[in-house]
């Protein structure tokens, strides 16, 4: 019954909606913050995959132990991978009335809003552990970037230099003879 009147309630007073942002997380610069992370998203992940094994082998036949410790494995990366590509971003403004402890009568909005907000905390603990275990590969991938950028501006700057010095050698030493003179004055 309360369907109809959302339904209802919605196409007249219709509410925000939340989205969902494909970026990944901010790359943490520090080496050692980032290694230390690594490391420490290594070990839970070493742990999680050997409690996934341990409970799969001692618990099932030989033939099906393989065959749920490999679905648990594709699961828990195919949840990494979902976690480090996906952002859910509920809007926070329309979670329903007492700020989402009770549903709004006349939207289904709120409810949309609920459950993006929802995803967003059940993927939350995947995202830092994916971040963490390929912030590494991409900070050494940004820095190779960075650098090789800052070596193309130097050369660049370094050429525009040179081509400024030979154009004042073909003008003659006048200008530079002049900023000389500029700066005797003062």
């Amino acid at each position: 019954m309360f369907g109809v009147f959302e339904y209802l309630g919605e196409r007249h007073n219709p509410g925000a909606v939340g989205d969902v942002d494909c970026q990944p997380p901010p790359l943490v610069r520090n080496r050692w913050l980032s290694l230390t992370g690594f490391m420490v998203a290594s070990g839970i992940l070493g742990a999680w995959l050997w409690l996934l094994g341990h409970s799969c082998f001692t618990a099932a036949s030989d033939a099906n132990a393989l065959a749920w410790f490999l679905t648990g494995f594709v699961c828990t990366g195919m949840y990494l991978v979902l976690a480090f590509v996906f952002l859910p971003k509920a809007d926070m403004s329309n979670l329903g009335w007492l700020g989402g402890m009770m549903d709004h009568p006349f939207r289904y909005s709120d409810d949309v809003n609920r459950a993006i907000l929802f995803f967003r905390v059940a993927l939350f603990p995947g995202r830092m552990l994916a971040n963490a275990l390929i912030n590494p590969f991409r900070l050494d991938a940004t820095v190779e970037t960075e650098e090789k950028q800052e070596l193309e501006t130097e050369r660049e700057v370094e050429a525009r230099d040179a081509i400024v010095q030979d154009f004042l050698r073909r003008n003659g030493i006048h200008a530079i003879e002049h900023k000389t003179d500029l700066n005797n004055q003062r």
